[in-house]
């Protein structure tokens, strides 16, 4: 930001001088007006950039005076025309600001509103901050499976980017900084569980011949038929202190979800009495059909009705 204005001839330096709301509010009668006049000097030729600024809205009266004080400044020969004074924060809470102050408006006349990130654009940001994650861990001989996030199935994905549309929609959803955050508790709970990742890498006995391929999605859909098994956990216990419409919901979902175990568990013993896979590995559920756990042996859908 800084050299784009520098470049543009408008800065004296390509800097930034960033700071919060809270340091320019003095403790004490007195206080407030030098600490304002520092931090502004500190940015004479540069861009002062004041984050979460609404503050100054209702940070009771040292940050009223320090409002006063930023917007007498401005006005000042010292300080007019020779830096660009940037006030950041979420739209409403700003707006409010400007509305506060009959001089703000008139000192801020361009207005600049950031969109929230799409679901899609969370899921990406996501994917590469684990992916930074992911490479630290190779640098330390270690490693950390994401195949979930770098060749995601269609139903991963979907679930995904509907939670991500539901978070965009809570009040206070912070866009890239919660993704950020989000992205700390993931890798921390890898951390957590990664001697439970490390037992069923042992469970999981790869048959002889199995493509590397068929292999990641065949873990893919075991990851994914075990994320089911704990939603379906999550709804029979929501269930119960469920009310009203929420309580309808829930049922429908929990309904649904029970007459899709029945038809999975009825394709599962077939499977199991024709001796489909003679080691007798459990069936995974995938797309179009099931696969035996050691991944050679696979039944389509079709093949699995025409089977008497």
């Amino acid at each position: 930001m800084g050299k784009v204005y520098f470049d543009m001839d408008i800065l004296a330096e390509a800097k930034v001088i960033e700071c919060s709301a809270t340091e320019l509010v003095g403790q004490y009668v007195g206080q407030t007006g030098p600490k304002v006049q520092q931090v502004l000097d500190r940015a004479l030729g540069r861009i002062l950039f004041i984050d979460e600024a609404y503050r100054l809205a209702g940070g009771g009266g040292f940050a009223k005076e320090a409002m006063d004080e930023l917007v007498d400044s401005m006005t000042k020969p010292k300080y007019q025309g020779k830096m660009i004074l940037i006030l950041a924060g979420y739209v409403d809470y700003i707006n409010h600001l400007l509305s506060v102050n009959p001089g703000m408006s008139s000192r801020f006349p361009e207005s600049i509103d950031f969109d929230a990130l799409g679901a899609q654009d969370c899921a990406k940001l996501l994917a590469s901050l684990l992916g930074q994650k992911k490479a630290e861990l190779r640098r330390r001989g270690k490693d950390v499976d994401m195949a979930c996030l770098e060749a995601p199935s269609n139903a991963f994905n979907a679930e995904m980017l509907d939670r991500f549309h539901s978070l965009a929609r809570t009040k206070g959803w912070g866009n890239a900084r919660d993704v950020k955050q989000l992205a700390k508790f993931v890798f921390r709970r890898i951390n957590l569980m990664s001697k439970v990742i490390r037992l069923e890498e042992e469970q999981a006995v790869r048959d002889a011949g199995v493509s590397d391929k068929v292999w990641n999605q065949l873990q893919l859909d075991r990851a994914e038929a075990v994320r089911k098994e704990t939603e379906y956990g999550k709804l029979k216990k929501a269930q119960k202190s469920a009310r009203g419409a929420d309580r309808e919901r829930i049922v429908r979902q929990v309904l649904e979800e029970e007459e899709r175990r029945k038809r999975e568990a009825s394709a599962k013993a077939r499977l199991k009495a024709f001796g489909v896979c003679p080691v007798g590995y459990k069936w995974i559920r995938q797309e179009g059909g099931y696969r035996c756990a050691g991944g050679s042996h696979w039944m389509s859908d079709g093949d699995l009705k025409g089977m008497k």
